[in-house]
């Protein structure tokens, strides 16, 4: 079985990559004999191809947006006849999902389209970005040719049924994350930060730094927080396009000396970041998953998250959730988290027990090689109900 994946993540096409992304896609590998992935990405970024294993990452390259979609649909074309591929699996439903269905009708081969956003009946999302009207009528128009829709949360995929999908056509599968990666540290690194932050109660975010994460408005959070509890410091994780107007925010607000920007951490060591934080924050405005609530709790460190389906579908605790764009109770239920000692700790407790129990890696990877394998073999659609995850 060949299997072809059209992404747009350039972290594939990094050799010295320690990320979980290689991680995952060489666990679905195992299964297959091939696993091609085309990847988009401007030439003159000067990336090359990488092989790990029996998987291949093709940089699709081109100067202008239309010349990178053309080579995307290209190459990818040239694989599947030259590898004879047996199905293509689109990063969404959208631009990519489009170069797939093209691909789908000229090969006549099957094909999965990925949900990793929530993007439908979502006005935040619409509001980001004049494209993105566009965008939503493409998905739509995409998604009922799709032969199998991959979400991420039981949430997303309501929303799909209740505006008219083929409740058949979709499986619920959360992105795997390698839990057992988090639940140990770097005892060097702890100590180090330990020793850095000793004094300080710190809050924690890790993630790209775009709108959707709403970053600003907890900056403007923070700043009440401080003055209930004057020792708390604020460290920020990743990299993105808003990190000069994070860094604008923080210098107009007097908060350059309790919030850091740290860029982009090593996945060894994020593990050491989670067990130095007091609450991991995700204030964002829409997020379809969030496995950084799940790799935060494996060190039993509680996530303060607006209630984005993807927070909502792992987070049962009211108090640890707050209303999108909600300032006054973010910062309400924050100044608890940092005061009250035994109820952070109890929550945090909470949390690493409900998704220890009910988060697998093994079965969210098995789950995408038997949908990939049950499409090819043209066998019955798998059961449309959650596929590597058993919570209610």
């Amino acid at each position: 079985m060949k299997v072809l994946i059209i992404s747009s993540d350039p972290i594939f096409l990094k050799n010295n990559s320690s990320g979980d992304v290689w991680q995952r896609h060489l666990a679905y590998a195992k299964s297959l004999e091939r696993l091609f992935i085309v990847i988009k990405c401007h030439g003159l970024e000067k990336l090359k191809k990488v092989m790990r294993g029996n998987v291949e990452a093709i940089p699709s390259e081109g100067n202008s947006s239309f010349s990178i979609l053309k080579n995307l649909y290209q190459k990818s074309s040239a694989i599947i006849t030259k590898e004879k591929i047996d199905l293509i699996n689109t990063q969404d439903p959208m631009i990519y999902g489009l170069v797939g269905y093209l691909l789908k009708r000229k090969h006549k081969i099957p094909l999965v389209m990925n949900w990793h956003g929530d993007f439908w009946d979502n006005k935040d999302w619409l509001d980001e970005k004049k494209i993105n009207f566009f965008l939503l009528k493409l998905s739509k128009f995409l998604a009922k040719r799709a032969d199998k829709l991959r979400v991420v949360n039981p949430l997303i995929k309501r929303k799909l049924i209740k505006a008219g999908i083929d409740e058949k056509k979709i499986i619920v599968i959360p992105t795997p994350v390698n839990l057992e990666k988090f639940v140990g540290f770097n005892e060097e690194v702890f100590k180090s930060l330990a020793a850095k932050y000793q004094d300080k109660k710190v809050i924690l975010f890790v993630g790209r730094l775009e709108k959707e994460k709403n970053l600003s408005f907890f900056l403007k959070s923070f700043k009440n927080i401080l003055k209930e509890v004057p020792m708390s410091h604020f460290l920020i994780v990743g990299e993105g396009s808003l990190r000069k107007h994070l860094l604008e925010i923080i210098k107009k607000e007097g908060l350059h000396n309790r919030v850091e920007l740290l860029g982009e951490v090593s996945h060894e060591d994020l593990a050491s970041y989670y067990r130095l934080a007091k609450v991991l924050i995700l204030p964002s405005r829409h997020e379809s998953f969030g496995k950084v609530i799940l790799e935060a709790a494996m060190q039993k460190t509680p996530t303060l998250a607006s209630k984005t389906t993807g927070a909502t579908s792992i987070i049962f605790d009211k108090k640890l959730l707050f209303d999108i764009d909600n300032q006054n109770e973010c910062y309400r239920k924050m100044t608890v988290l940092l005061v009250n000692e035994e109820l952070r700790v109890a929550l945090g407790n909470k949390l690493f027990e409900e998704i220890k129990n009910n988060y697998s890696w093994f079965k969210s990877v098995e789950s995408v090689s038997r949908m990939w394998q049950k499409i090819i073999a043209d066998e019955p659609h798998l059961p449309a109900g959650e596929a590597g995850i058993t919570r209610r």
